[in-house]
């Protein structure tokens, strides 16, 4: 057995190597971030909240909380919802828009020892029917600002219990008097995250007290928040995500950083709200990263606050790195995380790291590569992702309860490491193409695509074939402004990849479909 020591912060990144079967030459891998310190049994509402004071907590438009007035606001919004019926351990759905009221009616849900079950307000009524049907809500919490598909998805004799947010404000919700707050274990679930469904269905992940709180400490283990600096944290991400929950809002709160809030996804707009409102922190999507790339009238200087710059939730593209940097002066770090890991599993924040790298697993997180057959491929190689810590879901929620893979969890995504323990993500299992027995990874083949000049995005799908079994095909978006000839955008990937891996055939699309946070739906190509 051999052990490979780099570092993570002034935290130590062990590898550790060990023979597997009886091959004498072969190795295993098994990343781990070091030790992250368990947590007492505690209320994730009671730690967000802990420190109250004068300091600015939440910035939304015009608007302003401080810490002691937002945890005033949960403290009467807890008394509301239990006045409304709201108990310990039923399910809450949380149907609200990108502002502060969303965060004050989940922290009293999870407040009052209950789950909160965001829900995306966008979605088409037939869907969140579907959803509400198959999470069996004892109650709904609907902003009716953000939901306008109302009246089509309330007249409907399956809808839940409903308390309804006033036009603006949060009408009587936070006219009750304060309810305490709920004890609750580490194993008590605080919230059902539905996955995002690229593949097929969503599920509803169930992330405990305990699950949030450690992803939280393994952040903050790291210092990627100075303690002695004012912080700032853009949030422009979906709340009902993982990364727009967890990653901003939590990790916000739990920082005591300041949340600056918008959806408005817009060059000019963006860089006036970093300016003004000095933010440090800017988590975003690749494709709101995307769009910064190419928007007019934007000036370096309006971000020279921004400390950590950072992409997660979908694989950020080479070009559109390059191209943030070049024109913003904005180094952009990359993460990695799933709904069922609590977010962030890898972060190459403060690291050098080779391009595509996610970095290193974080404090806390067991990392194996396996291939095919359960064993655990070499460095170097690509095997699934395994990963096992207490940041990770118990399982999912279905009418027959919870439901539980193992002590591993199998990602579905393909990676490597390398000597230093850095990990980079290949692909989706579910995605890998086989053409005539040789394996087809999508994404290798858009990277080859985008580098293209008159190709801004594109998405590389299976299709039958009855002499290959599967052949490559591909949809791309034009760059602005440009024309794609596909004969020419062929021959340019025969000249950078074999030949079994070059598309068959280039569909010319105006957008991919896309998730709410920027993943492409690839069962929809």
């Amino acid at each position: 057995m051999a052990r490979i020591e780099a570092r993570h912060g002034d935290r130590p990144l062990v590898v550790t190597l060990w023979p597997f079967g009886t091959t004498e030459s072969g190795f295993g891998t098994i990343v781990q971030g070091a030790g992250c310190a368990q947590i007492p049994p505690v209320n994730l509402t009671a730690r967000l909240l802990a420190h109250s004071s004068d300091e600015t907590a939440i910035v939304c438009g015009d608007r302003r909380l401080s810490r002691a007035e937002l945890g005033e606001l949960v403290a009467r919004a807890r008394g509301g919802l239990a006045a409304a019926g709201v108990a310990r351990g039923q399910r809450v759905g949380l149907l609200g828009g990108h502002d502060e009221r969303f965060i004050v009616v989940h922290l009293a849900v999870v407040g009052l020892g209950a789950v909160t079950v965001p829900l995306n307000p966008r979605s088409p009524a037939a869907e969140l029917r579907r959803e509400l049907v198959e999470l069996d809500l004892h109650h709904l919490v609907l902003d009716g600002d953000a939901v306008s598909m109302e009246a089509d998805l309330l007249d409907w004799t399956g809808a839940p219990p409903l308390v309804q947010l006033g036009a603006g404000g949060f009408g009587d919700l936070t006219a009750a008097e304060p309810a305490a707050i709920e004890e609750c274990g580490p194993d008590d679930p605080a919230v059902f995250l539905l996955t995002s469904g690229t593949a097929g269905p969503s599920r509803p992940a169930v992330l405990t007290h305990q699950n949030l709180s450690i992803s939280l400490d393994s952040v903050l283990s790291t210092g990627a928040f100075d303690p002695a600096t004012p912080q700032a944290v853009l949030c422009i991400v979906p709340m009902f995500h993982v990364f727009g929950l967890n990653v901003t809002i939590h990790l916000a709160l739990a920082a005591q950083a300041t949340i600056v809030m918008t959806e408005q996804v817009d060059g000019v707009h963006l860089a006036g709200l970093v300016e003004a409102e000095h933010i440090t922190i800017l988590p975003a999507p690749p494709n709101l990263w995307a769009m910064l790339a190419e928007a007019d009238g934007l000036d370096a200087s309006s971000f020279g606050s921004v400390q950590i710059a950072f992409s997660g939730a979908a694989r950020l593209d080479r070009s559109v790195r390059d191209a943030v940097e070049a024109r913003l002066g904005l180094r952009i770090a990359e993460g990695y995380g799933l709904t069922e890991t609590s977010a962030i599993l890898a972060s190459s924040v403060g690291h050098e790291v080779p391009v595509g790298s996610v970095g290193p697993p974080m404090p806390g997180v067991e990392v194996r590569l396996v291939d095919e057959m359960g064993a655990d491929v070499l460095i170097g190689d690509v095997g699934e992702v395994w990963v096992r810590g207490p940041m990770v879901s118990p399982g999912y929620w279905t009418a027959d309860g919870l439901t539980n893979d193992g002590d591993w969890f199998r990602t579905g995504d393909l990676a490597v490491v390398n000597d230093d323990g850095f990990l980079s993500i290949v692909d989706r299992i579910k995605d890998l193409i086989i053409v005539s027995g040789f394996n087809v990874h999508p994404i290798e083949v858009e990277r080859v695509l985008v580098e293209h000049p008159t190709v801004v995005r594109a998405a590389v799908v299976s299709e039958p074939d009855d002499r290959t079994g599967e052949c490559v095909v591909a949809h791309v978006v034009p760059a602005a402004g440009a024309t794609v000839d596909v004969a020419e955008l062929i021959r340019h990937c025969d000249r950078q990849l074999a030949r079994y891996k070059v598309p068959r055939r280039i569909e010319i699309a105006t957008a991919l479909p896309e998730t709410a946070i920027g993943k492409v739906k690839r069962r929809e190509l």
